[in-house]
């Protein structure tokens, strides 16, 4: 027994057979090459962190960088972070994860940023008397932008938190010492104590050598900055003992 196709299902063979070659051989041929006009460039990714401006007199003219969560609380909590010699708010976000943690959490992150026209190996002045006096130098600059950051995103004051490594660490105690009030907590990362140092070379002999004074010479440099301050916020030093560049002592 035979079959007769009608005239119109063979007509959608043959243009099925033709669409399939056509398929075929589009697919074996090699992409043509694409004109340096025709190149699609990446968009840039957005800035994790973004620059704050006009937040203050910034006597200590440091740079203020922000990490804004696209999901905020009503009255989130600031964490400060003060970055090391050589390093960047972006070095530092990217080694430590703190961005991260800042969009799991819900919690506003900043970091000050030393510029070059400070200090050339962009370390935080800790060392200079200028740069740690109260309400003046680089210290009065860091508390300006932590007011700015409360009021602009109604931030809890009762939950400010701040933590530096090394020369942010020894600035972090200079916060400490001089604006204790602010923070609710302080971390200090191989960092020096408040009054370890008047100049480059005794901070540096000090970083080298370490320093030895008795637990009241070291609290009378803070009471003479704070000499009404009765209560203190959370404190956690972290040191390691093989550290080659901040003696442990």
């Amino acid at each position: 027994m035979t079959f007769r196709l009608p005239k119109s299902f063979s007509r959608i063979l043959k243009t099925q057979k033709k669409f399939r070659r056509l398929v075929e051989s589009s697919l074996l041929r090699l992409p043509e090459k694409v004109g340096p006009q025709q190149k699609r460039r990446p968009s840039a990714p957005k800035p994790i962190l973004t620059d704050v401006t006009g937040f203050g007199s910034n006597p200590g003219r440091l740079g203020m960088k922000l990490f804004v969560p696209r999901r905020l609380p009503a009255k989130p909590a600031l964490v400060v972070i003060l970055h090391g010699c050589g390093q960047t708010p972006e070095s530092l976000d990217i080694a430590s994860g703190f961005s991260k943690l800042a969009a799991q959490r819900g919690f506003l992150l900043l970091y000050p940023q030393q510029r070059e026209a400070n200090n050339a190996q962009r370390c935080f002045n800790w060392f200079r008397p200028s740069a740690v006096a109260r309400d003046g130098g680089e210290v009065m600059s860091i508390r300006q932008m932590i007011d700015h950051a409360c009021r602009r995103h109604r931030v809890d004051r009762s939950r400010v938190y701040v933590a530096g490594l090394s020369a942010g660490g020894a600035l972090t105690a200079a916060l400490l010492a001089i604006y204790p009030n602010l923070f609710s907590g302080v971390a200090i990362f191989a960092g020096m104590p408040y009054g370890a140092a008047r100049d480059a070379i005794s901070a540096m002999r000090a970083m080298k050598s370490g320093i030895t004074r008795s637990p009241a010479d070291w609290g009378n440099f803070v009471r003479a900055v704070s000499p009404v301050q009765k209560t203190w916020p959370h404190v956690s030093i972290w040191q390691g003992t093989r550290d080659r560049v901040v003696h442990p002592g």
